[in-house]
């Protein structure tokens, strides 16, 4: 039998699982983020073309807020501390 990653004895709560889920869903909120954005200009266009949405408004509103939420918590790290405000 395979072994699959779940499979792996590094704890959950290790530096490096931490570490590669910042990752992961540092990069999960980028492109959520990235669907979003092309969601609200393909959405603009139908509007003022007049043609039929695809998309509604909550569902990209949802979907960027989504990517933003999980963006903040991948670059929070593992207590949650805020990122520092940089001037």
């Amino acid at each position: 039998m395979s072994e699959s990653k779940f499979d792996d004895p590094q704890p959950f709560d290790s530096p490096q699982a931490i570490r590669a889920m910042n990752e992961r869903q540092a990069k999960a909120a980028m492109l959520m983020q990235e669907l979003a954005l092309a969601g609200l200009a393909e959405l603009r266009q139908k509007m003022q073309q007049g043609l039929p949405l695809n998309l509604s408004a909550d569902d990209i509103r949802e979907l960027l807020l989504g990517g933003v939420r999980l963006e903040l918590a991948a670059s929070c790290g593992p207590k949650g501390d805020l990122p520092k405000k940089v001037n």
